[in-house]
């Protein structure tokens, strides 16, 4: 007997049922163990009657919700946004119920360092990523920021930058511009990382091209931070900035995609922490 009809409002038992079909596929992928999508979501039709397009996006749904909370999520399910209030509750909870997940997440973060690798990057065209308010209430929820876990992985930045360095060397090489490709400079080696960029390259005009780089080893869709230098930066010299976001890193399929110009013209930006000292009396 199923609980749902096409066309209406899940039900807390739908969303309930659907929820564990996720977190049980999202503790397999963190343990490493093989799953099977399809006979999830034919389980799920049997149960609740709704169609695979429907479960499908619902499971986006659960995605776009823990990654509002700056969680892992199953990068097989994009995260899909007009989300239902009843089921970012729920997943909320059910997040905040299974602590053990934690440390699974933690040790995914926690990989063995990588350095540069033998795979060309490949550029993409950047993401339409769905973003709301909700983002900026939900992250909190969270135990743990894992984005920014990752982003503090000294090692796989700095593999990320020195693997951009030899692309853009590449690049202008191809291009016919021999002499600036030995000009590329990684700044944020020789000079300090306080510059608010990490790589001096050039256009093929001879023009500067500053670049800022962030390396994660997950989807396109995972969110980065920016400093507060970067964002000063950026906001002087628009027409030369442009951030070089590297995913999938390590991986085959590694490639990045680009955002040019100011940060706050090309991201939707969160205000996050605050360097703080007591105020005097």
């Amino acid at each position: 007997m199923t609980l749902g009809e096409t066309g209406k409002s899940w039900s807390d038992a739908e969303i309930a049922l659907t929820i564990e079909a996720y977190f049980r596929m999202l503790r397999s992928e963190l343990e490493g163990e093989p799953y099977n999508k399809r006979a999830a979501n034919r389980k799920l039709q049997e149960q609740i009657g709704r169609s695979p397009g429907a479960i499908e996006f619902k499971h986006s749904n659960i995605s776009h919700v823990l990654r509002e909370m700056g969680s892992l999520y199953i990068e097989g399910y994009k995260p899909r946004s007009n989300v239902q209030e009843a089921l970012r509750n729920a997943v909320q909870a059910e997040r905040q119920s299974n602590d053990d997940l934690d440390s699974l997440m933690l040790k995914v973060i926690d990989a063995p360092e990588i350095g540069p690798t033998d795979y060309v990057l490949a550029e993409e065209t950047a993401p339409v990523i769905e973003v709301s308010e909700k983002v900026f209430q939900g992250h909190s929820v969270g135990r743990i920021d894992f984005p920014r876990v990752e982003a503090m992985k000294r090692a796989l930045g700095l593999a990320g930058e020195e693997s951009t360095v030899e692309f853009e060397q590449l690049r202008l090489h191809a291009a016919g511009r021999k002499d600036l490709a030995k000009k590329v400079q990684h700044v944020s080696l020789s000079e300090g990382d306080g510059l608010g960029y990490d790589i001096r390259s050039f256009n093929t005009d001879g023009s500067s091209r500053f670049i800022e780089v962030k390396t994660t080893r997950r989807s396109k869709e995972w969110p980065f931070f920016v400093s507060r230098n970067e964002l000063r930066f950026s906001r002087e010299e628009p027409t030369n900035y442009y951030l070089y976001r590297l995913f999938q890193f390590g991986k085959p399929k590694q490639a990045f995609y680009t955002l040019r110009g100011s940060l706050e013209e090309s991201c939707v930006l969160r205000p996050y922490d605050y360097s703080a000292v007591p105020r005097s009396s």
